[in-house]
């Protein structure tokens, strides 16, 4: 059975680690600052959180990346890995429908994106007050560290590692936005494709989905851990979560 942390006693512990460990959230180590130094900081959280057994691991977008190379680092601290919206397809289709390296993807195509996505969601009064604080609070005390995050983001090609998760038979949850504006469809495909044959559950929404509907969210992510089909609204779980605007700080 898989450990879980509240969202409580991440947020409390999380605060606890940062005091014990960073200090005033000191930046890992520039040679850290990649999937794999993320990854040993998470596992560096769960132990600090007294976290010992396997737990079901949860990221979006730029935090799908540190989600997968958690489970393909330390594959006996995952019984089960959701990926939502998640980079690491390493590939991107230009406006002609070649399929070409995520890296080549312009930093204009994703601003528009990105900006696209955001313009949706405040029109539609969906983002949380407190979401967008937190991003400007990162942006403005660390926006180096939010470049860096975009840029890792950017270029992330972890195909490699999803094919080795493949391999061990790990469980892997597939959620995906249809409307997504920041991934590319074809990353979402490269995805699956890498991963073999993995539960996925297309729904409703754009890149930031999930937090447009937590209810929602809440739903699917319930009943892919139970294995059922998506019906009436259930609580939210309880999960360990990585999010870019986390790892960005």
């Amino acid at each position: 059975m898989s450990a879980i942390v509240t969202s409580r006693e991440v947020a409390e512990e999380r605060s606890r680690y940062r005091c014990r460990y960073y200090g005033r959230r000191r930046a890992l180590d520039r040679a850290d600052r990649n999937f794999e130094g993320y990854a040993a900081w998470v596992t560096r959280f769960l132990d600090a959180a007294g976290v010992t057994g396997p737990v079901t691991v949860v990221g979006h977008s730029f935090g799908g990346g540190v989600a997968t190379a958690v489970a393909r680092d330390f594959p006996t601290r995952v019984s089960r890995l959701v990926l939502v919206n998640s980079v690491g397809g390493g590939v991107w289709s230009s406006a002609g429908g070649q399929k070409r390296p995520i890296r080549e993807r312009p930093w204009w195509n994703w601003c528009v994106s990105a900006m696209v996505e955001a313009a949706e969601s405040v029109h539609a009064r969906r983002i949380p007050q407190f979401r967008l604080d937190e991003f400007a609070f990162n942006a403005l005390r660390n926006a180096h560290g939010v470049w860096q995050t975009g840029n890792l983001a950017r270029t992330a090609d972890l195909i490699d590692a999803l094919e080795e998760i493949a391999v061990r038979a790990m469980p892997v949850v597939v959620l995906w936005g249809a409307d997504d504006h920041v991934i590319p469809r074809t990353n979402f495909h490269a995805v699956c494709a890498a991963l073999g044959d993995p539960e996925v559950r297309e729904v409703p929404g754009n890149h930031n989905w999930l937090i447009d509907d937590a209810e929602l969210f809440g739903q699917v992510l319930t009943e892919s851990q139970a294995g059922r089909a998506v019906s009436a609204p259930v609580l939210s779980p309880s999960f360990v979560f990585c999010s870019t605007t986390r790892i960005a700080q």
